[in-house]
């Protein structure tokens, strides 16, 4: 409801809600989205190719 120089208006609130959802939940997708982003490149820093720790599953089957 608006109320100015002695008038009363109703503006209809579910014009675009859908829209309006959508736009609050962009910021969280980022977030969600850089926090997989840095645990995905952490677990590759620390699974090194070469590294005589890990084994791949092709050296596992040939022991």
């Amino acid at each position: 409801m608006v109320v100015g120089q002695g008038q009363i208006k109703l503006l209809p609130v579910n014009i675009n809600s859908s829209l309006e959802k959508v736009l609050d939940l962009i910021p969280e997708l980022i977030e969600k989205t850089k926090d997989t982003v840095k645990k995905s490149l952490k677990v590759k820093k620390e699974i090194k190719p070469g590294d005589s720790s890990t084994k791949s599953a092709k050296e596992e089957d040939d022991e």
